[in-house]
């Protein structure tokens, strides 16, 4: 697509919280790597943008790949299965979490883990009492 088809696209089907496409001069991302962006003539941005937190490990981080593709071949990530992956990854929380913070509850996004959240301790109210913990600030 030329420069002014994909902004033309961009303004047809999409809605951004910041729209790109009306601003006066929009930057069209070609490939990223590492903590960089590149546009279209090839020049090079510094991600200050977060895109999602990718900026935590980078964009194209071979050991992310490695690991996706892995899970990608080895099954579901569903919930609904008992699976490796599932259990190392909780059994390391487990090692590491302070106190008796042992369990793990897995979750895709944010919205839906504060969802949980909400509801783990609406359930559990009467038997887990936080504020009186060490670690006030899990509240």
């Amino acid at each position: 697509y030329s420069e002014e088809e994909v902004l033309d696209l961009e303004k047809k089907y999409t809605v951004q919280s910041y729209d790109a496409s009306r601003l006066k001069n929009p930057v069209i991302i070609e490939r990223a790597k590492g903590v960089f962006l590149w546009d279209r003539s090839s020049k090079r941005y510094l991600d200050f943008s977060a895109q999602y937190g990718s900026c935590n490990i980078g964009f194209q981080n071979k050991e992310m790949i490695e690991a996706m593709e892995r899970q990608l071949k080895f099954t579901s990530a569903s919930a609904v299965f008992v699976h490796t992956p599932r259990i190392q990854l909780a059994e390391l929380l487990a090692k590491i979490s302070p106190g008796n913070l042992g369990k793990s509850h897995f979750e895709c996004t944010g919205s839906d883990a504060v969802e949980a959240a909400l509801k783990f301790a609406r359930i559990y109210q009467d038997h887990l009492d936080l504020a009186k913990s060490n670690h006030p600030d899990l509240l």
